[in-house]
């Protein structure tokens, strides 16, 4: 039976649509914690002004995703690396901001059922999706489209794919190909379909993998109207998943009915988004690392290509494993730029955020407290390491000499390390520090 909604459709750009949802004031997260942000580094600063533009985004666009939840039968969840190049992973698959529930951990290793926060968290995500409320008494049941994704560079495979899995791009496939299996096979049968997905950070273009062969969109360039192409993507896909593969025969048949239609949505927006990328001309220096800040916690989500490591907040030592990473890419990119401008003031930020309902205010803020000391008692046990390492990378060759400030200001690392502490209203997405 179709469920309708009562508001008339409106698109989201459309003034009106702006304004059926208002803006939901913050609030501060502890009354007696006031911090003054003109204190922050410029680079803090602007992330937070990034975060209310994103915000207001987010909340202007919460009619337009109901629509969009009536109309589709398949949530589309992610495992994603925390590398920056697939941060606007959402985006790559045309869906508005809010859409996409991500799992972010590097090279999705630490996405795996051994992690009891990742375990609980895809969890109680699939369960809310068994009673999706939709507004106006309408519930509805989807099913979770899953895609576990790997990262690749096709035009420097064996030293910009993914560094977590040391660029073999084959064996992470294998690895994820496996977790994708558990999660068909095991843990939810007839409440999820996973399958594999490579992504080409070149291009942001995807490849799905199903037991009957590979379909990549940089093979349906240009080739006709969006209609056509959704259409041609289809029929291709049910080569790809049969009706016969074992995690389909396992759903209602309007499940079943619905699923290639839906995921060839995804990949003819994936399809324009390519396009769109390659008439742009994607600069050479976007196609590696161009990081420049870490993020931790959740939402794990902007549309802002290649700038930041989107770290979900996990256990400490999966915390703490993903830190170093990120950071000795982080700490290279903002020296270089330091000594390219001589800039004695240069900074590395940290930036933690955790999602939290009205009411565990506190307790998200000593949680969210509790995540920066873990990494900054990490970093003094790494800085040591982690200053010579990228000090043979800058120096590149024996007769490179780095400048002496540069060799001082690694001797004391942290204190060019700035944290940003804040919690966020899960109804508005918007950032409201508390250190």
């Amino acid at each position: 039976m179709a469920i309708f909604i009562s508001k008339p459709f409106l698109p989201i750009t459309h003034p009106e649509a702006c304004l059926m949802e208002s803006l939901i004031p913050p609030s501060n997260p502890l009354p007696s914690v006031v911090v003054d942000t003109r204190a922050y580094p410029k680079a803090i600063q602007d992330f937070l002004a990034q975060n209310r533009a994103e915000s207001e985004r987010f909340v202007s666009e919460s009619y337009a995703r109901e629509l969009w939840l009536n109309d589709h039968d398949f949530r589309v969840s992610a495992d994603l690396c925390i590398d920056g190049r697939v941060s606007d992973f959402s985006e790559a698959l045309g869906l508005s901001t809010g859409l996409l529930e991500m799992y972010r951990s590097a090279g999705c290793r630490y996405n795996v059922p051994t992690s009891w926060i990742y375990s609980r968290r895809i969890r109680d995500g699939n369960r809310k999706l068994r009673v999706m409320d939709l507004g106006d008494s309408f519930d509805k049941r989807m099913i979770e489209m899953r895609m576990v994704t790997v990262h690749y560079s096709a035009s420097r495979p064996k030293d910009s794919s993914c560094a977590a899995w040391e660029h073999r791009t084959s064996e992470a496939v294998t690895a994820m190909q496996d977790l994708a299996d558990r999660f068909n096979d095991r843990y939810f049968r007839g409440n999820m379909i996973a399958f594999v997905v490579l992504v080409d950070t070149d291009l942001d273009a995807v490849t799905v993998i199903g037991p009957g062969g590979r379909l990549s969109t940089k093979e349906y360039i240009n080739i006709g109207p969006r209609r056509a192409l959704t259409d041609i993507l289809a029929t291709h896909l049910r080569q790809i998943f049969p009706a016969s593969w074992s995690p389909l025969l396992t759903l209602e048949e309007q499940y079943r009915r619905t699923f290639h239609e839906e995921l060839a949505e995804h990949l003819a927006s994936n399809v324009a988004f390519v396009e769109h990328v390659r008439a742009t001309d994607r600069p050479l220096e976007l196609l590696i690392h161009q990081e420049r800040m870490i993020f931790v916690g959740r939402p794990l989500e902007t549309r802002n290509h290649n700038t930041a490591f989107l770290i979900e907040d996990r256990e400490d030592e999966a915390n703490r494993a993903q830190f170093r990473l990120g950071m000795r890419y982080v700490l290279q990119n903002a020296l270089t730029d330091a000594i390219a401008s001589e800039d004695r003031d240069w900074t590395v930020p940290v930036f933690i955020s955790i999602p939290n309902d009205k009411d565990d205010l506190e307790q998200t803020v000593d949680y969210a407290r509790g995540i920066r000391a873990n990494l900054e008692a990490e970093l003094e046990k790494i800085k040591d390491d982690l200053a010579a390492t990228v000090g043979r990378k800058l120096n590149g060759s024996p007769d490179r000499t780095l400048p002496d400030w540069v060799m001082k200001d690694l001797q004391s690392l942290e204190r060019h390390v700035s944290w940003c502490t804040t919690t966020n209203d899960r109804r508005t997405r918007l950032f409201v520090p508390c250190d």
